[in-house]
Formats: C-alpha cells, sequence, structure tokens
C-alpha cells in the first residue's frame, strides 16, 4: 500500500517482531533443533504427505540462512530509517 505515493513505515515495535521471528527460525536451522521443522502429515484422501525432510532441510540450509540474513537486513535498515525519521 502506499500513500500519496509512499508506503507506510512500519512500527519499531512491527520491526522488532519480525527480527525476533527470523532469529527463532535461523535458530531452528542448527542440527539440535532441525527436528522442530520437520513436518509430515498425511493430506487426508491423498497419498501425499505434507511437509519438509531432513535431507531438503540440510541440503537447502544455507540458502535459508543467507535468505534469514537478508530479511534481518532488510526490517534492521527500515528499524534504523524509522528511528532517524522520528
Amino acid at each position: 500500500m502506499t500513500v500519496a505515493g509512499a508506503a507506510p513505515e512500519p512500527s519499531p515495535e512491527l520491526l522488532d517482531a519480525w527480527i525476533s521471528r527470523l532469529d527463532v527460525l535461523e535458530a531452528r536451522l542448527a542440527d539440535e533443533r532441525l527436528e522442530e521443522l520437520l513436518v509430515w502429515r498425511p493430506l487426508p484422501g491423498l497419498l501425499l504427505v505434507d511437509g519438509v525432510s531432513e535431507q531438503a532441510l540440510r541440503r537447502d540450509r544455507d540458502g535459508l540462512r543467507e535468505r534469514i540474513a537478508e530479511g534481518r537486513h532488510h526490517y534492521e535498515a527500515l528499524r534504523a530509517r524509522t528511528e532517524t525519521t522520528r
């Protein structure tokens, strides 16, 4: 959404919450917590399973960490900008 050509600034509290969520997700990618992300459940009436395997998580973990770092950088930049404009 934009107002008069400018996107609204999110509140510092909202930005802090998103940064915190990224921190939690990154922590769950550690070997000792990886099981928390493994979700395998059958889909009713189908022979399919919804979830992600441990093998896929291990294979894609570095890429996930890079995306998390990009997201954190984005939210921290927004946070710094909101601190200077308030």
